[in-house]
C-alpha cells in the first residue's frame, strides 16, 4: 500500500543526520492522489518545505496537539523498544529492551513461552506469548516507577490509576 496524505495531515520524520523527530502538518499536496511529495509545515521551525517521506511513515490524522502558539518549544522525544528472542526447543524467551532518549537508560523486561510437546510446533506461538509477556512486564515495570517517583516526589505514597499492580508473567 502506498503513502496517500491529505491537507491538515500530521507527519512526523526522524532527520537523517541525527535521528532527531520532527513534526508537522501537510500545507498542499504535489499530487491529487494523495501520493508524496509534500508541502509540509514543519513545527519546530514554522517554516515550509518540500517533503518527500523516504520510508519514514505514514501521514497520520490528529495524534498528536498542535504546536503549541505561545512562543514555547514543544519537546519532542524519541524512546526506542527492541525485542529480542530466543527459541530453545519448546521454549522461548523475549526480552524487551526500552530505550529512554539519550540519556542512556535502559529498561529490560523479559517474558517466556513454553509449548507442550504434546501440541503441534508452531513457533510463531510461542514467539507472540514470550514477546506479550515481555512487553507486558515492561509497561507494568515503568508503571511501578511512576508510582515510586511520584511518591519520592510528594513525599507520600501515591498509586496512579491505571499501573499495573500484579500480572502473571509465567
Amino acid at each position: 500500500m502506498s503513502m496517500r496524505g491529505s491537507v491538515g495531515d500530521r507527519v512526523f520524520a526522524a532527520t537523517a543526520r541525527d535521528g532527531h523527530l520532527r513534526s508537522g502538518r501537510i500545507l498542499a499536496l504535489r499530487h491529487p492522489d494523495g501520493s508524496p511529495p509534500y508541502v509540509v509545515r514543519w513545527d519546530d521551525s514554522n517554516q515550509s518545505t518540500v517533503w518527500f517521506p523516504r520510508g519514514q511513515g505514514e501521514p497520520v490524522r490528529d495524534v498528536w496537539p498542535a504546536a503549541p502558539t505561545d512562543g514555547t518549544r514543544r519537546r519532542m522525544k524519541s524512546w526506542r523498544v527492541d525485542v529480542e528472542l530466543v527459541e530453545d526447543g519448546t521454549e522461548t524467551t523475549a526480552l524487551a529492551l526500552l530505550h529512554e532518549d539519550d540519556d542512556g537508560t535502559v529498561v529490560v523486561a523479559e517474558g517466556h513461552s513454553q509449548r507442550n510437546p504434546h501440541d503441534t510446533d508452531v513457533p510463531e506461538i510461542g514467539d507472540e506469548l514470550a514477546v506479550s509477556r515481555a512487553l507486558t512486564l515492561l509497561a507494568t515495570t515503568l508503571a511501578r516507577t511512576i508510582d515510586v517517583t511520584i511518591s519520592d516526589v510528594e513525599h507520600r505514597k501515591v498509586h496512579v490509576p491505571g499501573a499495573a499492580s500484579s500480572v502473571d508473567l509465567r
